[in-house]
């Protein structure tokens, strides 16, 4: 039993043995000392010694239990346990934000254009706030690729983010799209039906789709992802693609 639970108790038991004397006590004195020594002040002296007596006595009784309770430990098996627990579920433990990729339809979403016959999928990731706090101005960004991406014409000039800064309350995820693939081109463009395309944000000025060139699951790209917040410790993660039968797939590793 934990020392205050222990001396908790025992406060309440001393309570009850207090009111038993309190009452009990006093009746007994005054015919004791009456009949025994004939003192006309027995309810006087009785009326003290019911209180004096069940004061010291419960008095007693809390500093013992004080005593105790203060030298109790718990068991190390417990202890430890609850050592864990507590490391576990601290939000101070690393940094608050997580880059997450799951099976299910949030993570992994598809189009399909009746126009051209397009049929795309598009591969998300979440950023979790995995704290009790709030964070403002949260993004997401490519830190490094293989194999290098290129920008239009040009290779990327890495790090790129991916959309506008976001808020998070504790314990909320954004869902951000990273790349896309045309599973089935149909009339599409030779750019979406040869590469991959990584859905960086562009300024005002578009110099051209971020892609990279369809990898296979021999030879998979890796794309390192940073979330970050000003601040707050940046959480790193590298999502590896690849594609087998005009299938796109995608894992965090």
């Amino acid at each position: 039993m934990p020392p205050k639970a222990f001396s908790i108790l025992w406060v309440a038991l001393s309570g009850a043995i207090y009111w038993l004397l309190d009452h009990f006590l006093y009746s007994w004195l005054v015919q004791y000392l009456e009949v025994t020594f004939d003192i006309k002040e027995a309810n006087v002296i009785a009326s003290v010694s019911s209180y004096v007596i069940p004061a010291l006595l419960s008095a007693a009784i809390i500093l013992a239990a004080y005593q105790v309770g203060k030298r109790w430990q718990p068991p190390k098996k417990i202890a430890a346990i609850c050592e864990t627990a507590i490391v576990a579920a601290s939000p101070l433990t690393g940094s608050p934000l997580q880059i997450e990729f799951g099976n299910d339809g949030k993570y992994e979403r598809t189009e399909h254009i009746n126009e051209t016959g397009i049929f795309r999928r598009t591969i998300y990731v979440a950023v979790l706030n995995n704290s009790l706090n709030d964070i403002y101005d949260c993004n997401i960004r490519l830190v490094a690729a293989t194999p290098m991406p290129k920008t239009g014409d040009n290779p990327t000039n890495l790090p790129v983010i991916f959309r506008a800064n976001f808020d998070l309350r504790g314990g909320q995820r954004k869902f951000i799209q990273i790349v896309r693939f045309e599973e089935n081109p149909g009339n599409g463009s030779a750019l979406e039906r040869d590469n991959i395309i990584i859905l960086a944000a562009s300024g005002g000025f578009f110099p051209g789709w971020t892609t990279i060139p369809i990898p296979s699951a021999d030879n998979p790209a890796i794309l390192t992802l940073e979330a970050f917040a000003p601040s707050i410790e940046a959480r790193m993660a590298h999502l590896r693609i690849y594609v087998t039968e005009r299938r796109i797939h995608a894992k965090i590793i």
